[in-house]
């Protein structure tokens, strides 16, 4: 089963819109009896909500409200500026119980696509990850994302954590074509993310070997270089791109200039 970006599917049914959005809201949002709250740095996914509040659920535009809320903020340190889209509607406030407690019982694919969308990330270590808080409501979404795994047979750990449920979705050469099964039946509708789920699909595809010298010519070419970029140019693994910088640095052929992200310039 492979399921479409709706977003470029013009024929694609309200429902599964609507199932996406709810497995956003409850992975990046707030809901209470009178309003609904989203909170994501990517505008793509900012406006396919507004989309879909506009155009399938009927919510008139004069009742959304978008703000920036700055990267430092409760304690917490972003990495991004976050964007709130705030929507007045105590109809879909109330509807979101039902929708949210008929998406858990029975989860679809574009519910999952949303949690992942929110809370999900891809690891250039070739894994994909998502995170769950120990609480109420974390404990039923996890319950109901393992359901959904394992009746669509994709491979998946729990790693043991005090505080949180976090799920892997194996890949890596192992598991590669678990990947490539996700990627067919949840995916993503974020750029970023369905970006790096591609690499890493065509990354354990396959087995590729750079040599030093290429690695050098690119860095030279280039003011500074991060270990992403080394991993798309490529195409390689992120322990032999890591591996293989730290050895050039040692060999004074390049040089680290910051960590977290990883810059190295030539000497």
């Amino acid at each position: 089963m492979k399921i479409k970006n709706f977003q470029k599917d013009k024929n694609s049914i309200s429902e599964n819109k609507i199932n996406w959005l709810v497995g956003i809201i409850l992975g990046d949002g707030r809901v209470s009896e009178r309003y609904v709250r989203i909170y994501n740095n990517d505008r793509n996914i900012i406006q396919m909500c507004k989309d879909i509040f506009q155009y399938n659920l009927k919510i008139p535009k004069n009742k959304f409200k978008t703000r920036m809320l700055s990267k430092n903020r409760n304690g917490y340190k972003r990495n991004a500026e976050t964007i709130e889209l705030g929507i007045n509607s105590t109809v879909f406030a109330k509807e979101f119980k039902n929708l949210t407690s008929k998406q858990l019982n029975n989860p679809k694919p574009y519910f999952m696509r949303g949690l992942f969308d929110a809370e999900g990330s891809v690891d250039l270590a070739g894994n994909i990850i998502l995170w769950q808080r120990k609480d109420e409501l974390g404990t039923t979404v996890s319950e109901s994302i393992e359901r959904f795994l394992k009746t669509y047979k994709i491979k998946y750990r729990i790693i043991n954590n005090e505080d949180f449920y976090i799920f892997e979705i194996l890949g890596r050469y192992k598991h590669y074509q678990n990947l490539t099964k996700f990627s067919e039946i949840v995916g993503f509708s974020s750029k970023q993310k369905l970006k790096d789920l591609n690499l890493i699909i065509n990354i354990f595809s396959k087995r590729t070997f750079v040599k030093n010298q290429e690695i050098i010519k690119f860095v030279s070419k280039n003011k500074e270089v991060t270990l992403r970029d080394v991993i798309e140019k490529f195409e390689i693994t992120k322990i032999n791109g890591y591996t293989m910088l730290k050895k050039l640095v040692d060999e004074n052929k390049i040089k680290k200039i910051k960590s977290y992200p990883n810059i190295y310039k030539i000497c």
